[in-house]
């Protein structure tokens, strides 16, 4: 053998062992299996996640990145997207906050810094029927004691401030320079259409206090 075909053997053994471990590598992180959650039926945005809802099965661990595989975490949250039957539960689909009750609907009211009361998810707030010069303002709110279900941004996030599990207000820091823009807001249905004629701008939200009985 010529030292030429020698240095070229050496070369492919070399090269064909790396490629080799490489695969065994590759092929011994992809057997790791773990558990995460998958859809056993469409569910609906605002819908909170139950037991019934969902199954585990098992994949691979590197192709579980970002998947809900604990159900402790679907606890005290819902969806901000819907996810279909048989598809993958994703942490980022989910938001803290409870779901929208029976009876009732959520309605978006546009507002501005002075009329959002800075209002926030899981927040109560009362609904004061004003026009856009502040003037005729109403003795009587449309509704009161109603539950803030999101908080929309000028760039059209959601502001959640219940993500760092202390509670309603806590998402607005100093130094954020955000607030609602477009708030939704939980109402019994039979006064849905009482409060949408005010929907653009021509509701004052004030903060109130939590119903006593829900």
């Amino acid at each position: 053998m010529t030292r030429k075909k020698g240095i070229f053997l050496s070369a492919l053994l070399t090269i064909l062992f790396t490629a080799l471990i490489v695969v065994g590598a590759n092929s011994k992180n992809m057997s790791k299996k773990t558990e995460v959650l998958v859809a056993k039926r469409t569910l609906n945005f605002g819908s909170a996640i139950t037991e019934k809802d969902y199954e585990k099965i098992k994949i691979p661990e590197e192709l579980a990145k970002g998947m809900v595989s604990n159900p402790e975490e679907l606890k005290g949250k819902t969806l901000i997207l819907p996810v279909g039957k048989g598809h993958y539960i994703y942490k980022d689909s989910l938001r803290n906050g409870a779901p929208l009750r029976p009876g009732f609907s959520e309605v978006f009211i546009e507002v501005d810094l002075a009329k959002s009361a800075l209002a926030l998810p899981g927040e109560y707030v009362d609904l004061v029927p004003i026009d856009n010069s502040y003037e005729n303002l109403q003795k009587e709110a449309i509704c009161k004691a109603v539950r803030v279900l999101h908080a929309v941004d000028s760039r059209g996030w959601d502001i959640d401030p219940l993500m760092t599990d202390e509670g309603a207000g806590k998402g607005l820091k100093a130094g954020d320079k955000k607030f609602p823009v477009t708030v939704g807001i939980e109402i019994p249905e039979s006064l849905v259409t009482a409060v949408v004629p005010y929907a653009d701008k021509k509701i004052q939200l004030v903060k109130g206090r939590q119903p006593e009985v829900q």
